[in-house]
């Protein structure tokens, strides 16, 4: 599916979030037309450290935000000067990234969760997840 922002700028996979429009108010989160739907073919790439609330208590605070952040800075470097979407939990992180990345992230996470082990003694949970197969009727429960 390919949206347009305007006459002039068209999303497509490799675009799609430098080009989404800026909000200029707090206000403007409410309004449907802000939205845009995240094309099929990227993904959610999750981390997480395993039982980072028992580490922090120890005294591995540091630990604990190191290994949850260390991804950001490989898939940063990886990258480029791509812009993509993530956020930062203290603990983890969520990307969205496209397929085209799938080969250099996978490598990283794997990378990564070695190094947290053998560095930290922590365990990083890691996964990848297509946008196009949760948008999937089957996979959508309704509460």
């Amino acid at each position: 599916m390919i949206q347009t922002i305007d006459q002039k700028t068209t999303l497509n996979t490799q675009n799609f979030y430098k080009y989404l429009p800026s909000l200029s108010s707090f206000t403007d989160i409410i309004e449907p037309s802000n939205y845009f739907t995240v094309p099929d073919d990227w993904n959610l790439i999750i981390t997480d450290v395993v039982n980072s609330t028992d580490a922090i208590r120890s005294g591995h605070y540091k630990d604990v935000n190191i290994a949850g952040c260390i991804t950001a800075m490989a898939v940063s470097n990886l990258m480029g000067d791509m812009d993509y979407p993530f956020l930062f939990g203290g603990d983890g992180m969520t990307l969205l990234l496209p397929d085209s990345a799938l080969p250099g992230v996978r490598d990283i996470l794997f990378s990564i969760r070695e190094l947290v082990k053998s560095n930290f003694g922590l365990k990083l949970r890691a996964g990848i997840v297509n946008v196009g197969e949760l948008k999937k009727p089957e996979r959508i429960k309704t509460l």
